[in-house]
C-alpha cells in the first residue's frame, strides 16, 4: 500500500494500480495530459458499460471475474453478450463518452471535462470483441457484478426483459 500512497503523493500510478485497470504502463497517466500535449490516436466515443441500478452514491459495473477491471467496450452487440451471461440484477446499458485509443486498448473517462475531472480521469482497459469471446472461451462465467451493493435482485424473468427493453432501444438483435 506504500507504494500507492507514494505514487498518488507524486501525481503517478504505481503498476498495481494500472493492473487493476487492465492496462499498461508507459501511457498517458490522465486525460488532461491527452489534451494538453495533444497526443495523437486518441477519439472521442462512446463506449458501452454495463452497471447496477440504484438510487446511492456509487458506481457498480460488470467486471471481469477474478478482477477488478471494468467491462468497458465500444461494441454495443457485445456489451449485450456480457449483460446476458450476468447475473440477474437490477441493471442497465450506460453509454458514456470516453477518449479511446484502439491501438493500445485504453479508455479515458470523459463525463467531466473540467480540470479536476481530467485530471482524475485514469486509464481503463477498452475491450475488444476477441478478447471477450476469449474470455468466453476459457470460462462460462467470465463477468460478474462489481460487489459492494446488496438488494438489486431481480427475477430471470425481470432481468430478461430488462435486457429485451434496452436492446430495442439500441435496435440491437438478441440471440435466441
Amino acid at each position: 500500500m506504500r507504494e500507492d500512497d507514494r505514487a498518488d503523493r507524486e501525481g503517478i500510478e504505481s503498476e498495481r494500480m494500472l493492473r487493476e485497470r487492465g492496462v499498461q504502463a508507459g501511457l498517458p497517466k490522465h486525460l488532461k495530459e491527452i489534451l494538453d500535449k495533444k497526443i495523437p490516436g486518441y477519439t472521442p466515443s462512446l463506449c458501452c458499460i454495463l452497471q447496477l441500478k440504484h438510487s446511492l452514491m456509487g458506481f457498480f459495473p460488470a467486471i471481469v471475474t477474478g478482477t477488478k477491471i471494468i467491462v468497458i467496450t465500444l461494441d454495443i452487440e457485445l456489451i449485450f453478450r456480457v449483460w446476458m451471461s450476468l447475473e440477474p440484477e437490477d441493471s442497465m446499458l450506460n453509454e458514456s463518452l470516453f477518449y479511446v485509443n484502439e491501438e493500445f486498448g485504453v479508455a479515458y473517462p470523459a463525463h467531466d471535462m473540467s480540470e479536476f475531472g481530467q485530471k482524475e480521469s485514469r486509464p481503463h482497459k477498452l475491450f475488444k470483441a476477441e478478447e471477450i469471446n476469449g474470455l468466453f472461451e476459457k470460462n462460462a462465467k467470465p463477468f460478474k457484478w462489481a460487489s459492494g451493493l446488496w438488494g438489486a435482485d431481480v427475477t430471470r424473468k425481470q432481468f430478461e426483459q430488462i435486457i429485451e427493453d434496452a436492446a430495442r432501444r439500441y435496435n440491437v438483435s438478441l440471440p435466441v
